[in-house]
């Protein structure tokens, strides 16, 4: 048997192939999968970049979640503090009839301001102390005073942070008894 036959117009063809279903020369992806396939990484990484955005405007300010945040960023400054050797003052000027919506910390040498602000309706109060400032200092990694800050919002829900004079943060359902930061 052959593997050639003559076709009717003079042109060659395989045995068991027509011309339209020979395998491609060299393998790529068609310009139609190509475009599917950007439309999709684009529609991922948009919804990626959406998602923080879209948490932070469903959220009505939980207590609890606003109480950890901030000592994780009171511990991130204190740990900052320690390794540069800068102390610095912080700022919460709330008190109960007057809540704070903002808490700051004033880095000494150079001098810097850094806010933290919640998310949500939280508001912050001091507890139980009527001085709006402490120091921390590296070289005694010491807070003084020492503080707790109620986290509160419109629905009357709180929670603590607390902050001991050795620097050590922790969040609770409960005050601490007086005395004892």
């Amino acid at each position: 048997m052959t593997d050639h036959i003559e076709s009717g117009k003079g042109g060659n063809v395989e045995r068991g192939r027509s011309r339209f279903f020979r395998p491609s020369l060299c393998p790529a992806f068609t310009l139609l999968e190509l475009l599917a396939t950007l439309a999709v990484i684009a529609a991922l990484t948009g919804a990626a970049g959406l998602m923080p955005t879209l948490l932070s405007l469903k959220s009505p300010g939980n207590p609890r979640t606003e109480a950890q945040h901030l000592g994780r960023w009171l511990t991130d400054a204190m740990t900052i503090s320690n390794r540069t050797g800068r102390a610095f003052r912080l700022f919460c000027p709330g008190n109960s009839p007057q809540p704070a919506s903002v808490i700051v910390i004033e880095w000494e040498n150079p001098v810097e301001r850094k806010a933290y602000t919640p998310i949500g309706d939280c508001r912050f109060i001091r507890w139980q102390d009527s001085t709006p400032t402490s120091v921390y200092t590296p070289q005694w990694n010491t807070l003084s005073p020492a503080l707790s800050i109620k986290v509160v919002n419109d629905r009357a829900e709180e929670y603590y942070t607390i902050v001991s004079v050795y620097g050590r943060v922790r969040t609770n359902r409960l005050p601490p008894p007086r005395g004892q930061e």
